[in-house]
């Protein structure tokens, strides 16, 4: 309850929130309208994180775009949440329910290969 409450009064200072008044629902279905699959990611990166990104550009065409490290305001959280909401939608019926969980569970095997192999000299 205290962490709470001392995040509410840490994003009340926040002068200006870039996300504060984006609707991410309408940008998302602007840039399908254009012909666009984009992911928009906030938080820490995974280990696997390039891997996961080069299989979804490569393979799918999807662009995943990182809007915010791990300073996550309530606008950025409700902008990439109403966003995501929209393209993954459109990701799923074109690639499949479970594409996410896929590329994901490749894109770890594929890091995990990497951190095995040696360098060369």
């Amino acid at each position: 309850m205290q962490w709470q409450r001392a995040e509410r009064a840490r994003e009340s200072t926040l002068v200006l929130d870039a996300f504060a008044n984006r609707d991410g629902k309408r940008e998302a279905e602007r840039e399908l309208a254009g012909g666009k699959l984009v992911v928009v990611l906030c938080g820490l990166p995974t280990d696997w994180f390039h891997e996961y990104c080069q299989i979804m550009r490569t393979r799918y065409e999807i662009e995943v775009r990182v809007i915010a490290g791990c300073m996550l305001t309530a606008p950025i959280r409700n902008y990439a949440s109403s966003y995501n909401e929209v393209m993954e939608k459109r990701i799923r019926a074109l690639y499949g329910d479970d594409v996410f969980e896929k590329v994901e569970a490749e894109a770890k095997v594929l890091f995990e290969q990497h951190g095995t192999e040696k360098p060369a000299n």
